[in-house]
């Protein structure tokens, strides 16, 4: 019994050590899967766990990654950025496949620990066909630990968009963003909508 007791407390301090230099974490980012509803904007979430100090994680000071997508949406942009890591702290952009993504800890010196499953942004998509479409880690997907050292345990999770098909006639009856389903009669337009835009307009 003793000899059991003692490997019990060996395995125990062995298992604090190990959260300590954070031996035991994996940083994650995650995309969530979300369902929308045809005529709206669609916000995805990205996650990250395994990068909070207190926990046994890795901080970060830099991390880029690229998430591809079909063409049952359309990208619009990110919102609800991380309070953390504020929207002027990324570089990101998005053509008819693909959102890249790119952040680096502005002061070059302080890595950043994240607490764990915080959302560092939200992907918005609009509906072109319906359906669903996966949202998939493609590319160099990399982040960066304290000493600008590529993480190489980090995982990359896909996620998915599942939209019911866009309206099959809106009319423009406002002005401003075009990605404003309240400037539209019947939701924002995708890939198949016959759109009516009065003159003058």
């Amino acid at each position: 019994k003793k000899i059991e007791k003692m490997k019990k407390f060996i395995f125990s301090i062995v298992m604090v050590l190990a959260v300590s230099m954070g031996l035991l974490a994996q940083p994650t980012l995650t995309v969530g899967n979300i369902t929308g509803t045809p005529g709206n904007i669609v916000n995805v979430p990205v996650t990250i766990r395994g990068c909070d100090l207190s926990n046994g994680g890795i901080p970060l000071t830099a991390m880029q990654f690229f998430i591809s997508y079909n063409e049952v949406v359309s990208f619009v942009g990110l919102t609800n950025f991380y309070a953390g890591m504020p929207a002027l702290d990324w570089v990101y952009s998005g053509n008819y496949s693909t959102m890249a993504a790119n952040w680096v800890e502005p002061t070059y010196t302080n890595p950043l620990s994240i607490p764990d499953g915080t959302v560092l942004f939200e992907m918005q998509f609009v509906s072109n066909t319906g359906g669903t479409g996966p949202l998939t880690f493609v590319g160099e997907n990399q982040l960066y630990d304290g000493s600008y050292a590529l993480i190489a345990s980090a995982l990359f999770v896909n996620g998915s968009v599942t939209v019911p098909a866009s309206p099959a006639v809106s009319v423009w009856n406002g002005t401003g963003n075009w990605t404003q389903a309240a400037n539209w009669s019947n939701g924002i337009p995708g890939a198949l909508t016959n759109v009516t835009i009065a003159t003058g307009t």
